[in-house]
């Protein structure tokens, strides 16, 4: 599977046909962006805010604390879900986003980076190096 069509729903909302016919859906909440399949939630991206003090005034950034998509026996992963919910999320809050470090030791905040998640995370910031993200 893979995707072959991504429709905008709304600002908030964005819906990915999948090669196989399926329809998953992304959708913005508050701090996470939720996949869903037949109104079923399959994963989330999940995002803790933070101010970051730049010149007079105050930039919101986010750091990633949990992304998952286990729904489905993990059907899902390796889509290009992950990668597309998380430029939904970059596109709904115009922010920096952060990421905890490989070291295998959980934060405050609950993230670390565990099975797939390495790998996941060192795409996502070099699409974003690369300005694709």
């Amino acid at each position: 599977m893979s995707i072959s069509s991504i429709i905008d729903i709304d600002d908030e909302t964005r819906q990915l046909v999948l090669s196989s016919g399926e329809i998953v859906e992304l959708r913005f909440e508050d701090d996470s962006v939720a996949v869903y399949v037949e109104n079923n939630e399959v994963g989330r991206l999940c995002f803790r805010a933070y101010e970051v003090p730049v010149n007079n005034h105050e930039e919101t950034y986010y750091h990633m604390t949990h992304a998952f998509i286990e729904g489905g026996g993990g059907k899902y992963k390796y889509q290009g879900i992950g990668t597309e919910a998380f430029r939904l999320f970059r596109e709904c809050t115009g922010a920096e986003v952060t990421f905890s470090e490989n070291d295998g030791i959980q934060k405050e905040d609950g993230s670390h980076l565990t099975g797939d998640a390495p790998r996941f995370v060192e795409k996502l910031k070099g699409m974003m190096a690369r300005g694709e993200i």
